[in-house]
């Protein structure tokens, strides 16, 4: 089992221990991806990065700070044909040069506290 609910591009479904799917469809009804930048800090496998790209953002960067989440995450973008950018990085040690107007914390903020989201933002 995966951190992150994963649908393929087959209609497979590996449950994961978050429900990535669900809690995007949540964020997707409140905000347009359309032509958006984002950046998605603490992406893990990447799935909200690649929906993201999958809903119309024009670029896509996710951060994480795991090798191997990050080696994932650029595998399965590749896998299903989205082009989105993964880093892995230290991300409460990084000053986020990426330009974006939509920032994805995921189940990330309450590690990096409150400041470092504000600061991401």
């Amino acid at each position: 089992m995966g951190y992150q609910t994963t649908v393929f591009p087959d209609g497979t479904i590996q449950k994961g221990a978050f429900p990535t799917i669900e809690w995007f469809e949540k964020i997707k009804s409140k905000v347009s991806f359309q032509n958006q930048t984002v950046i998605d800090i603490g992406c893990n496998e990447g799935i909200m990065s690649i929906l993201a790209r999958k809903a119309g953002a024009s670029r896509v960067v996710g951060l994480d700070r795991l090798e191997w989440a990050v080696t994932m995450a650029k595998d399965l973008a590749d896998q299903w044909g989205y082009d989105v950018t993964f880093f892995q990085m230290d991300i409460k040690k990084y000053d986020y040069p990426f330009g974006h107007d939509i920032g994805i914390f995921s189940m990330i903020a309450h590690w990096i506290g409150e400041e470092e989201v504000k600061r991401a933002l």
